[in-house]
């Protein structure tokens, strides 16, 4: 797995270099390398995280972990992506160990993968403690995602997202925006709250499949058709415009993360859906996270994965040419995919 990850890291290279040769001015003019070369970025960096996953060297159970183990290296930066020393702890283990010496203790030791987890069990051990406030709890998630985040996306933001996604979805209530802004996400700057919104996004569809607890993940292919606009509601109870739109953002992430187009009740005749229609709102977020899942559709087995069947869609209908060969009802929707397709090659 060594050598592996070596591979992998030197493929990331080569996607920069790649990347670099295609925005050159002087680069032949080669219509199918953008959308290739974002794939195989995609591919590549995110090989890079899966492996890193499965590294297990000082593996170990809650049991026999020394406390010590917690009382040095805590200062890199967050989370792991080679060697997570914590990662084959499964959800008991790892609650039993949060719950004993904290998430701060625990967040550098584990890996990528376990960041929202770790969030829901912080979240799930703050609400079983009736405090008079959840800020100084939700305070530490948010600062343990500007610690890790990565120049590759806010990776590290997966503790925060975790926690508010379980703390709000498990409420089947009105969404109490007052917590939201008092307790869940206090920091009024524009990057911790677009990160709290769009973990609130991902919060509709915990909701769809209750019961769920700390230790539940949303299952990919398991959200039906008939959830997905109730599963919005969340976002669309917004304050504002703009708080609906980022709340979107993190809608549309988990829908392509979860959501198969083959769905039974779903449209068969669309690779996009719901996409290009008037099912769903905000519709640039939707191909946004619909063309950003694509790449992530080529490593099987990853629990983001997404439905592979939507990427030989995107292939069958001209890749960088999809938005204008797809024959939507309304030219709102090209300018929608165009401004999506946009955004995730040319970020």
């Amino acid at each position: 797995e060594g050598s592996t990850s070596a591979s992998a890291r030197t493929s990331v290279a080569r996607c920069y270099i790649a990347r670099a040769l295609m925005l050159q001015p002087s680069a032949p003019k080669r219509p199918a390398q953008p959308a290739a070369a974002a794939i195989a970025c995609g591919t590549a960096l995110l090989l890079v995280f899966y492996l890193s996953s499965r590294s297990s060297d000082g593996a170990a159970s809650a049991a026999k972990i020394d406390p010590e183990f917690f009382r040095r290296g805590n200062d890199h930066p967050l989370p792991q992506f080679f060697g997570a020393p914590l990662g084959d702890l499964n959800c008991s283990e790892m609650r039993a160990l949060v719950a004993e010496v904290g998430t701060a203790s625990v967040a550098p030791k584990v890996s990528a993968f376990q960041t929202h987890q770790v969030g829901q069990i912080s979240a799930s051990l703050a609400l079983a403690k009736d405090l008079d406030t959840l800020a100084p709890v939700f305070n530490e998630l948010s600062q343990l995602g500007m610690k890790g985040y990565m120049k590759f996306g806010a990776i590290g933001y997966g503790f925060w997202h975790g926690a508010i996604w379980y703390t709000i979805g498990i409420d089947d209530g009105p969404v109490d925006w007052d917590l939201i802004r008092y307790q869940l996400c206090p920091n009024a700057t524009y990057e911790y709250v677009s990160m709290c919104m769009h973990g609130l996004g991902h919060a509709g569809f915990v909701r769809a499949i209750r019961p769920y607890d700390e230790c539940t993940t949303v299952a990919p292919g398991t959200i039906a058709v008939s959830t997905l606009v109730p599963a919005f509601s969340i976002c669309s109870s917004a304050p504002s415009g703009l708080l609906e739109f980022l709340c979107a953002n993190g809608y549309y992430h988990g829908l392509f993360e979860k959501f198969f187009w083959q769905t039974p009740g779903a449209p068969g005749n669309s690779w996009m859906y719901p996409c290009g229609t008037d099912d769903t709102a905000y519709q640039e977020a939707c191909f946004r996270w619909l063309f950003f899942q694509l790449p992530l559709t080529q490593l099987p087995g990853l629990p983001f994965q997404g439905d592979p069947k939507r990427l030989s869609g995107f292939e069958a209908n001209g890749n960088l040419s999809t938005c204008t060969q797809s024959h939507f009802s309304d030219e709102k929707f090209v300018r929608d995919c165009i401004w999506g397709l946009s955004s995730v090659a040319f970020p």
